[in-house]
């Protein structure tokens, strides 16, 4: 069977699914170049143009009820643009669906799913409007079942505030927007290291800090209310909390028994992956997140470029220079592991202060570290973690001499990688340590500050000419390009 499934909403996506198993992935953003986009014309664009257009079944979830009168035009939409036996409009399974997503990709044969949203779906109860913000559920191979579920109740006054919208209130107040949580978590780690910090954000530290503390308290409480119910040692963490990788180290802390998985895409992004699972018959987990755009061939006609090694990369990184790399399928959800990145030295004392300049950010905002799983354990505190192939926890680090990935409360956003996820970045990788004895990578997203990550090798070559980035490294292809510009 195969089916296309659609999320409607800010941080719009398409999942297909075939036979059970994600075959492809692609966030709306990465296609119009605008973040948190909520349409999906281009989407549908794209999928037809590269011929995926027969489906047993389209799924389209929408993300409000006002939204029905969308429905229509929708569907008449997708019956001109698809070979399709049975379209399914849904309203109102927001968090089920993002249970399904975490569930399913954690491998366990059962667990507790906590979604920890900003919002969810409304359903209309009493003659007012209920909106889900947390929901606790059981699940098993055999069915998803909920537990418990909190809701806002709008509009009204003194409502529950869910953790998730506590970060984005935050957010919009300081000036940025709603989608500034990583941001406001950032900032929070300053707390005690104040004179680190320019002086224009000192008068957003405290609250900054208070909603990190209090809300990773708040969830550790409902975590201890319910695994005291159910015999299960597995936890997974879905909705967009999830992305809240200092929360999520805590909980490692609290439940040193227990069994953490952290749903990759545990944003709105990731619905129409669990929304695809919840109505497949056999669902299967990925194999991996790689699972968005793979260009095979590249254009490279006007561009310098040369054949080199994972060596003769790695003296570029050891020389100071910052290089993209571009390679494969493109990554599912907002961190880059490997095939849309910018790469640097993390030995580089101002390392963080080049890189956040390059990119056009904040300059008190950290860096990821991509380390070969061999080695992690050594470098940094895992708290009994096989991999972090996903970025989902900033753990403590225990050797000095890689600071530009280190943030200013000795803490790093960790990227585990093995030969066999990642073949290329794992040599260049492996190339880095031999001339430094240093098995560690700076990874950041490769995009510029206020754009999605990459998606194209168009997108990649334009980011390239716009920005300070003087190399794009093409590994499947052994080739380098070098950016010519104009200052």
């Amino acid at each position: 069977m195969k089916i296309l499934s659609f999320f409607i909403g800010h941080d719009a996506s398409a999942t297909i699914l075939e036979n059970g198993r994600v075959s492809f992935y692609l966030s709306a953003e990465r296609i119009t170049r605008k973040k948190h986009c909520d349409r999906i014309n281009a989407v549908l664009k794209y999928l037809h143009k590269h011929g995926h257009i027969k489906f047993d079944l389209v799924l389209v979830n929408l993300y409000r009820l006002d939204d029905r009168k969308f429905e229509e035009p929708l569907r008449r939409l997708f019956k001109e643009e698809f070979q399709i036996k049975k379209i399914e409009f849904d309203y109102e399974r927001h968090h089920i669906f993002h249970a399904y997503s975490g569930f399913y990709n954690s491998k366990f044969n059962d667990a507790l799913c906590f979604v920890l949203d900003g919002h969810g779906s409304a359903v209309s109860k009493d003659g007012k409007l209920h909106t889900e913000i947390e929901s606790v559920y059981y699940a098993d191979k055999k069915d998803i079942v909920e537990v418990s579920k909190r809701y806002s109740v709008q509009p009204g006054d003194n409502q529950p505030i869910s953790v998730a919208y506590q970060f984005e209130k935050l957010s919009k107040e300081i000036g940025w927007d709603w989608y500034g949580a990583g941001k406001v978590m950032g900032l929070a780690q300053y707390k005690g290291y104040e004179q680190q910090l320019e002086d224009r954000w000192l008068s957003h530290l405290d609250k900054c800090y208070e909603v990190q503390k209090s809300t990773q308290e708040e969830v550790i409480s409902l975590i201890k209310e319910n695994v005291q119910k159910y015999d299960t040692k597995n936890i997974v963490l879905s909705g967009g909390y999830g992305l809240n990788c200092v929360a999520n180290y805590e909980y490692l802390k609290h439940f040193p028994d227990y069994n953490f998985y952290i749903d990759p895409v545990c944003f709105d992004a990731g619905i129409s992956i669990g929304q695809a699972y919840y109505h497949a018959k056999n669902p299967k987990p990925m194999q991996n997140f790689y699972v968005g755009l793979n260009e095979k061939r590249y254009n490279l006609n006007g561009l310098d470029h040369r054949r080199v090694s994972y060596s003769d990369v790695a003296d570029l990184l050891c020389q100071g220079e910052v290089v993209a790399i571009f390679q494969g399928k493109s990554e599912a959800g907002q961190r880059a592991l490997g095939n849309r990145s910018l790469l640097f030295d993390p030995r580089v004392k101002n390392g963080r202060d080049i890189v956040n300049q390059i990119k056009r950010r904040e300059s008190f905002r950290p860096f990821a570290g991509t380390v070969l799983l061999e080695d992690a354990n050594e470098w940094f505190d895992m708290r009994g973690l096989s991999d972090c192939s996903y970025m989902q926890y900033a753990v403590n680090v225990k050797k000095s001499g890689i600071d530009a990935v280190v943030h200013v409360d000795n803490t790093c956003r960790v990227q585990t990688v093995t030969k066999r996820q990642n073949k290329h970045f794992y040599k260049l990788i492996k190339a880095f340590k031999n001339k430094t004895k240093v098995p560690i990578l700076l990874n950041t997203s490769f995009n510029l500050g206020g754009e999605p990550l990459v998606e194209t090798f168009d997108d990649a070559i334009r980011t390239l000419k716009k920005s300070d980035i003087n190399y794009l490294y093409l590994p499947e292809i052994k080739s380098l390009i070098t950016a010519h510009k104009a200052y």
